[in-house]
């Protein structure tokens, strides 16, 4: 396989230096960076070359927590707060989705992601009724491209957020060779945890989860409703509390609950634009990292954000803690890109291989145009990066070494076919969850 070359590109490393080249090269040989640096007077002959004058390198955006199906139940109920709308939309729904309407699914949202420049994520993937539901799943992720952590979840029927832990097993054997990764794609664990199982079950399917190596993803104190010590209390008692467990949300916590998160190296995924969708408060992102907390960000769902695009994602990030500090200093514009590459490379326990431009690293790299109405003139680019950008910036779109878009193309789907199916899917799981839609709009 011919590796890749990019040319004359400025890149931004997000190295521990910070390091910069206002023109340079890039090179890819399989799914590695070999070479990032200052201009070479050559490349290797066979070499895919790509002309990135006027451009700029940058690494993947890492989104930290989301649901992979939810385009099918966008912009639904868009004046609940969270318990309204999981009661009105997400429960109705859940019963009548099929492996075929979560693969759909999957597939748009993982495509509408990478248009945003996203090369990693990870799905905390409910609605699973059946073994052929998550490998619908993991068929529309291995399809992708993109790098997933696979969070396999419960399958919400009746509201029950216990896990299946045969089916998981069977899933880890038949699609992970009973480990933990398959290419791009890792397996995690997406348990329902103190704010939804009781301390039995939850204890249960740690003990499970853990003697199979599975890392932990799952929602805390979301809603003010969830706000108590007990629940970190619970997931310290269970043996889940610690630098392999990375938390959603994480909203209504106390000093004392931050304190525990920095002594226990837990994760946060930070949600601004479903926290500001559904009103369930401000996560407390800015006091996490002064006490050295892990923070990544997270778009959450195209049903409770209603979008995929992580320029949106890192400017809410942003705008919302200001707003609530009344001071710009509180959260930078380079603080905002960190969370989204090397920190949320942490989050994801992938420091190390992704996150930054490194040779020796994992190649998902971005190449952004900013030469359009929305981003010119170029005055200091990484903070045009988060106030200014679209993705009509992202131009090019690697991960692992493999092109995922070009030229402002997505590589690899029928978007118009996907677009289709998904419609299909979304009018036959509304009308059969009597869910109504606005006459004479919905194509």
């Amino acid at each position: 396989m011919p590796g890749i070359a990019i040319r004359g590109c400025g890149i931004v490393t997000m190295n521990a230096q910070r390091t910069r080249f206002a023109r340079g090269d890039i090179l890819i040989e399989g799914d590695r960076l070999a070479y990032v640096g200052a201009s070479l007077a050559a490349v290797p002959e066979d070499s895919l070359v790509i002309d990135g004058s006027g451009k700029v390198a940058f690494p993947g955006f890492v989104n930290t927590h989301h649901h992979l199906y939810h385009p099918l139940l966008r912009g639904l109920f868009s004046d609940c707060d969270l318990v309204g709308w999981i009661q009105a939309c997400v429960l109705p729904t859940t019963p009548h989705l099929s492996p075929e309407d979560l693969f759909w699914g999957t597939r748009l949202t993982l495509a509408e992601a990478v248009e945003s420049g996203v090369t990693t994520t990870i799905d905390w993937s409910y609605c699973l009724h059946s073994r052929e539901h998550a490998a619908a799943v993991l068929e529309a992720v291995a399809a992708s491209g993109v790098r997933v952590c696979f969070a396999y979840g419960p399958s919400l029927l009746g509201g029950d957020f216990a896990i299946d832990l045969d089916d998981l097993d069977a899933i880890r054997s038949r699609c992970f060779a009973g480990g933990r990764e398959a290419g791009v794609v890792s397996l995690w664990a997406g348990l329902g945890g103190p704010n939804y199982q009781p301390e039995a079950r939850l204890r249960e399917e740690v003990e499970a989860v853990r003697a199979w190596g599975l890392p932990v993803h799952l929602h805390l104190a979301e809603h003010r409703s969830q706000a108590s010590p007990e629940a970190l209390r619970m997931l310290e008692r269970c043996g889940i509390a610690g630098p392999e467990l990375l938390l959603a949300h994480a909203i209504h916590l106390s000093d004392a609950d931050l304190d525990t998160l920095a002594r226990t190296g837990i994760k946060v995924s930070y949600n601004a634009p479903s926290n500001m969708r559904l009103a369930t408060g401000v996560c407390r992102a800015v006091e996490m990292r002064r006490r050295g907390v892990d923070v990544g960000l997270g778009l959450d769902s195209a049903a409770a954000n209603d979008t995929n695009d992580y320029f949106t994602l890192m400017r809410t990030a942003l705008g919302l803690q200001r707003a609530r500090w009344l001071r710009g200093s509180c959260l930078t514009t380079d603080d905002v890109l960190e969370m989204a590459t090397v920190g949320g490379a942490k989050c994801l326990g992938l420091e190390g291989r992704i996150g930054s431009l490194e040779a020796g690293r994992e190649a998902d790299v971005l190449l952004i145009e900013p030469r359009t109405l929305n981003f010119m003139p170029l005055n200091d680019f990484e903070p045009q990066l988060v106030l200014c950008g679209q993705p009509r910036n992202v131009d090019t779109v690697i991960v692992a070494g493999k092109v995922l878009k070009r030229h402002g193309e997505l590589i690899g789907i029928d978007v118009e076919s996907t677009i289709a199916r998904c419609a299909e899917a979304a009018r036959r799981v509304l009308a059969t969850a009597e869910i109504p839609r606005p006459a004479g709009l919905s194509p």
